[in-house]
């Protein structure tokens, strides 16, 4: 069994380059017996790339006699499966400063830990993530943190990320390498959270977790602003629809009838009474072919509802809830403001400028 020459081009993530530069060899005679002397590993690594093989029991003879002793290409290099965590670190070009911050642990309910925060300096900055420098305990790689960089006038300014690794230096100081991502950075991105109406249930809510605001809130990197105040429903809390109806049965389903104006005689009466065969004829005159706007003008009469059949009634505005359809006098409704957050994030250019 003579295996065919593996491509020049090929690439096997973790192999041995012994056993690459054999499988590339060019094809010889070989004793039956050589694979039996082969170690398990090759056995295991040659299975792998069966589809490269084919088994004969002589050589070729319609292949020209040239064609065997073609040179073949050097091996590619040997790409490793796994990398060291200082080779799989951060990327993109990387900025010296020296900056004062402050990191803050994130739980795993995306809560800030105010307690175990951790003092340190931002010693280098990329477009994808920080390089801090502190004397305190050393975070795992994994763990979330917020990091509150001292700006101007002592003012801090907040980005979050990933520990993607932390050692000792030959100082003896810990350096957190910090790539920026996850929940809490997402947060932090925007200049302003803004509240979302939920179509389906006709209610506002925010995008995050009002909890994981708060505590960012506490912090120093948001703060609460009312936006607007709407009327809600004071059952489920959803926007209602208003409209004018019976302070009595809350219908909708209410008249308002016509009365007429007369000028010469100042009569004063529904338009029933005024119609006749003939036209509009005064009932107390006996003026017969009025004209509207020289002889009499429109009114609005007393509303009546015609579903409880109230009349000379006074109309007050009604809400109808889109989401539960409680039906409700518009004084007893709800006040709700509505509330964004502003966020004091850092700006990684505005911080590469200053470096």
């Amino acid at each position: 069994m003579h295996p065919t020459p593996f491509p020049a081009d090929l690439t096997i993530i973790g192999a041995d380059p012994q056993l690459l530069r054999e499988l590339r060899a060019p094809e010889t005679p070989a004793p039956t017996t050589r694979r039996r002397h082969q170690s398990s590993s090759v056995e295991h690594s040659t299975a792998e790339c069966s589809k490269f093989e084919t088994t004969t029991d002589s050589p070729p003879t319609d292949q020209p006699a040239h064609s065997q002793s073609t040179a073949i290409p050097s091996p590619a290099p040997i790409r490793m499966a796994f990398e060291t965590p200082e080779q799989n670190l951060r990327h993109g070009v990387r900025y010296e400063l020296t900056l004062p911050a402050i990191c803050y642990p994130v739980s795993v309910s995306n809560e800030v830990d105010r307690s175990a925060s951790i003092t340190a300096i931002v010693a280098n900055v990329s477009s994808s993530g920080l390089m801090l420098v502190t004397d305190a305990a050393q975070p795992y790689p994994g763990l979330d943190l917020v990091v509150g960089v001292e700006r101007n006038q002592g003012q801090f300014e907040f980005c979050a990320g990933t520990v993607l690794a932390s050692k000792r230096n030959s100082r003896g100081l810990i350096e957190i390498h910090l790539q920026f991502g996850g929940y809490m950075n997402e947060l932090l991105l925007s200049e302003m959270i803004f509240p979302v109406l939920d179509r389906t249930r006709m209610q506002f809510g925010l995008p995050f977790s009002e909890r994981t605001l708060a505590s960012l809130c506490k912090l120093g990197a948001m703060a609460a602003e009312t936006l607007d105040v709407v009327v809600v429903c004071p059952h489920c809390q959803a926007l209602p629809t208003l409209r004018d109806g019976c302070s009595l049965c809350l219908s909708s389903n209410v008249t308002t009838s016509k009365m007429i104006h007369h000028f010469a005689c100042a009569n004063v009466d529904f338009l029933e009474k005024f119609e006749t065969p003939a036209g509009l004829c005064c009932q107390k005159c006996r003026t017969r072919n009025l004209i509207i706007g020289s002889d009499y003008e429109y009114l609005e009469g007393p509303q009546t509802c015609q579903d409880c059949g109230k009349s000379h009634l006074e109309t007050i505005q009604i809400g109808h809830c889109l989401n539960c359809e409680h039906r409700f006098p518009l004084a007893t409704a709800k006040r709700m403001e509505i509330v964004g957050y502003r966020v004091n994030r850092l700006d990684t250019l505005a911080l590469i400028d200053s470096a």
